[in-house]
C-alpha cells in the first residue's frame, strides 16, 4: 500500500482531490480522501487531521494489515466495506461517486463527464465498442433484437461502408454463434427465429456498398418492417418466450469461466484478540485474503454489459469444477461474496434464487473452476 507517484489520476469531489491508480491488486484509492469523506478526523489550531488509529482498527476489523498512513493507497475491493463502517450519507455518496468514477476509467480509458444523457449512456454501454456490439446481442432478449439492431446502425450512422459491414458481422457472428448454442441445447424454435433474422441482417450487409446514404436509410427501414413481421408471424412462440427462458437453466456455455478453486467455508475467517480493544474479533484468514487478492476478476463479463436490470430481483446460477472432498455448499459463500458483493458492488437483497451444482470433480486443486451465470427473475 506504499504510495508511488506512478500513473496516478486524480478526480475533484466537491472541491477536493481524489487520487486513483492501477496497482497489483487492481484500481487502488489514496485512503486520505476516504478517511475524510468518511468523517475519521479532527480538527485541532484550525487544521484538519486524520483519526488513523480509528481507520486502521477499521481495516483491521476487514483483515487488513500492515497499517496505512499518509498518502498509502488501498484497493477497490477493502474501501468499499470500509466506506460502509462510516455509515452516513456524506460517506455513501463518496462511495457511489468513487465507484463511477472506476467503472467509467475502467471502460472507457477516462472519466465521462456527468452531463451525459441517460440516452447517450445507455448507448455507450451498448454500442461504443466492438465487445460491447457482441455482448449487446449475445444476451438481448430475442424479441428485442430488431431494436437492439436498429439502433446500432443509427449509433454508427457516420460510419462508412466498411465500418458498418464490420459491424454487421459483429452482430451476425454473435447471433450465429447464439444459434448455434440454442440449437445443441435443443431449442429449435428459437434457433429458427435467430435464424431468419440473421438471415434479413445479411441481406441487409450485402447491400449496404451499393447504395447511396438516402437509399440506406430507407432500406434500413425496410429491413426492420421485414424483421417485425417475421417476429409477428410467430406470436405464439414469442409470447411464451420470456416465460420459457425464465425456467430454463442456461447452457454451460452461457456461464462466465473463473480459472480459481472454490474457497471453502471452513477456511473464511477467524478469531484473533484486537490490538487495540485487547477482545476477541472475527477477521479474514490469511488464505481467504490471498484468495480474494488473486481472484481472476479480469474474467468477467463487466457488470454494465450484462444486459440486467439491477433494480429488479435475479437469480444466480454457479457451478463448481472442485476436489471430492469439498461440498458445493460449502464453496458458494467465498463465490458469492466476490461475484456479486465485491465485483459487482449488489447488496445480497437483490437475489431471488441461488442455484449452486458442482459441475464435476477434480485431482488438482489448481484445476478448480467457477462458473457463474446472472439474469434477471422475469
Amino acid at each position: 500500500m506504499i504510495n508511488n507517484n506512478n500513473n496516478v489520476l486524480t478526480r475533484i469531489y466537491e472541491d477536493q482531490e481524489v487520487a486513483f491508480r492501477e496497482g497489483i491488486s487492481g484500481s487502488e484509492v489514496r485512503i486520505d480522501e476516504v478517511a475524510k469523506f468518511c468523517g475519521w478526523t479532527q480538527i485541532k489550531g484550525g487544521k484538519e487531521y486524520i483519526k488513523w488509529e480509528r481507520v486502521n482498527e477499521h481495516l483491521l476489523g476487514l483483515g487488513v494489515s500492515p497499517e496505512v498512513g499518509k498518502g498509502d493507497f488501498i484497493p477497490e475491493y477493502i474501501m468499499y466495506p470500509l466506506i460502509g463502517k462510516a455509515n452516513n450519507d456524506r460517506a455513501k455518496q463518496f462511495m457511489l461517486w468513487v465507484g463511477k468514477v472506476l467503472v467509467e476509467i475502467r471502460q472507457n480509458g477516462a472519466y465521462v463527464s456527468p452531463d451525459i444523457t441517460p440516452k447517450q449512456e445507455e448507448q455507450l454501454d451498448k454500442y461504443s465498442t466492438n465487445k460491447k456490439i457482441k455482448n449487446t446481442f449475445k444476451f438481448c432478449n430475442i424479441e428485442s433484437i430488431e431494436t437492439e439492431f436498429k439502433e446500432c446502425m443509427i449509433y454508427h450512422k457516420n460510419k462508412d461502408g466498411k465500418g458498418k459491414n464490420t459491424i454487421q458481422n459483429i452482430v451476425i457472428n454473435a447471433l450465429s454463434n447464439r444459434k448455434q448454442t440454442l440449437i445443441d441445447s435443443g431449442k429449435g424454435s428459437f434457433a429458427l427465429v435467430l435464424a431468419e433474422v440473421i438471415n434479413v441482417i445479411g441481406k441487409k450487409q450485402k447491400e449496404t456498398g451499393n447504395k447511396s446514404k438516402s437509399q440506406i436509410i430507407s432500406h434500413k427501414n425496410k429491413i426492420i418492417d421485414k424483421q417485425l413481421q417475421i417476429i409477428d408471424e410467430k406470436d405464439e412462440a414469442l409470447n411464451s418466450l420470456a416465460s420459457t427462458i425464465a425456467i430454463l437453466n442456461p447452457s454451460l456455455s452461457e456461464y462466465m469461466v473463473i480459472d480459481t478453486h472454490g474457497m471453502s467455508e471452513n477456511y473464511l475467517y477467524e478469531k484473533v484478540i484486537s490490538n487495540y480493544t485487547g477482545k476477541y474479533i472475527t477477521v479474514k484468514t490469511n488464505t481467504y485474503n490471498n484468495w480474494i487478492r488473486n481472484f481472476p476478476s479480469h474474467q468477467l463479463i463487466p457488470k454494465d454489459e450484462l444486459n440486467i436490470d439491477w433494480d429488479r430481483p435475479i437469480v444466480v446460477y454457479i457451478k463448481f469444477d472442485c476436489l471430492a472432498r469439498f461440498d458445493k455448499q460449502n464453496l458458494l459463500k467465498s463465490a458469492f461474496d466476490q461475484i456479486i458483493t465485491r465485483e459487482y458492488k449488489e447488496d445480497d437483497c437483490i437475489i431471488d434464487k441461488i442455484i449452486v451444482e458442482k459441475n464435476s470433480e477434480i485431482n488438482s486443486y489448481k484445476d478448480g473452476k467457477i462458473y457463474c451465470y446472472i439474469r434477471n427473475v422475469d
